[in-house]
């Protein structure tokens, strides 16, 4: 029971539930809550089945590709690895001793807010297959994907594998993104985005 009772609390305040909820449902002290909290992290972030890394082999890399085309219409998504986004992560204002005083970089004037950009990969079930705190708020996806690595993680990728992201990415062989502005005015390139894009991940 006490087992099931990390668990629930776990998810519960993963969920964003307050340390109040937790207590008052589960009838525990503020001193248990957070004693079950951090066990459930523990066990989660122990686990290896549950770990957030990028293939290693051909092998596994072809069975995330044979799982895009699979569920892409008419398989036209026949050598995609992951799709690519940033996640802006609101935070509270940082310090200027945390931050070495450069505190105006956390803040994104696009969300009007204080945070930190993330970049996600994930497979074709959207279960992660790389994530990490990129950098500061007021970066753009871009540079963000630059900052984490990105470019060398391209390198990995198989011969013909590519990755899809937005346009906020930069255009590669390994990174394929959709038209853009007047560029969507060309039939071609408009059935390009709609295929390959949206009804290939749809």
């Amino acid at each position: 029971m006490f087992v099931k009772m990390i668990v629930a609390i776990g998810l519960r305040w993963l969920s964003g539930g307050r340390y109040q909820e937790v207590e008052d449902c589960y009838n525990v002290s503020t001193t248990e809550a957070y004693s079950c909290r951090e066990k459930f992290l523990d066990a989660i972030l122990s686990c290896k089945e549950l770990c957030i890394e990028l293939p290693d082999s051909p092998e596994a890399w072809e069975t995330i590709r044979r799982g895009f085309a699979e569920k892409s219409s008419f398989g036209v998504i026949n050598g995609c690895v992951g799709a690519i986004d940033g996640f802006f992560q609101r935070t509270i204002r940082p310090s200027k001793k945390c931050v070495c005083g450069n505190v105006v970089v956390y803040f994104s004037g696009h969300y009007e807010h204080y945070g930190v950009n993330c970049l996600g990969i994930c497979d074709v079930e959207g279960r992660y297959l790389y994530f990490c705190v990129a950098s500061p708020g007021k970066t753009n996806d871009a540079l963000s994907f630059v900052e984490a690595g990105g470019n060398k993680i391209l390198q990995l990728l198989p011969k013909g594998a590519y990755f899809v992201g937005d346009a906020a990415y930069e255009l590669s062989d390994q990174l394929i993104i959709p038209f853009t502005g007047p560029q969507r005015d060309n039939y071609i390139n408009d059935a390009y985005n709609f295929f390959n894009l949206k009804v290939g991940l749809g």
